[in-house]
This record gives C-alpha cells, structure tokens and sequence, in this order.
C-alpha cells in the first residue's frame, strides 16, 4: 500500500473513530446524570459525570485536530493513545474490583449485556 492510502486509511479512520466518543463526551457533558437510567443523584456524582465527558470530548477532539497532518501530529497521537489506554487499565480494575458492570441503559435505552 502506498504511503498516500496509508495516511488516507488512517485519517478515515481515526474521522470515523472519533464519532462515538465525541458524541458520548459532548452528551455528558450537556445532560451530566440526566443522561443515565438509575443514576446516583446529586450535583457531586452529575459534577464528576460532566467533567469526565468533558475530558473525554476533549480528547476526542484532539484526535480529529491531528487529522489534516496526522503525520506530523504522532507525538500528539501517541499521547491521546496512551490516556485512552490508561482509562481503559482504570475500567479494567473497577471490573477486577466491582465484577461487570452489567446492564447500561441511557437516554436511548441502549443496552450493552
């Protein structure tokens, strides 16, 4: 493959990547715990939802920044890599320490076990 569709194939796909936590970010941060079914409430547990989408959207976005020069963006692409992965290591304790989170369901009902 030529170094032209490389870059091509990964622009799509971080675009394509990005909508997901884009859209996830921005909606917490709009509609903090209303957004979840069975939520705890309270401006504490709807503060700490809006400021982890916040974090979220923004790394989101930071990804979809390094798109138009993504090859000369990697340091800034490892660095966005590497906070998703250590979200991903802090989710995998909550699963050692709490079992599986079970059923979710959201404004849309969205049901993911």
């Amino acid at each position: 493959m030529s170094p032209i569709i490389e870059r091509r194939a990964l622009q799509v796909a971080v675009a394509l990547g990005g909508i997901v936590p884009v859209s996830a970010g921005l909606s917490g941060a709009l509609y903090g715990t209303d957004l979840l079914a069975g939520s705890p409430e309270g401006a504490a547990a709807d503060s700490h939802l809006r400021y982890l989408s916040g974090l979220l959207l923004a790394i989101s976005l930071g990804f979809w920044s390094s798109i138009p020069a993504i090859e000369r963006r990697s340091a800034r692409v490892r660095l966005l890599g590497a906070m998703v992965v250590v979200g991903g290591l802090a989710r995998a304790l909550g699963l050692l320490e709490h079992g599986w989170p079970g059923a979710w369901a959201g404004r849309w009902s969205w049901s993911f076990w």
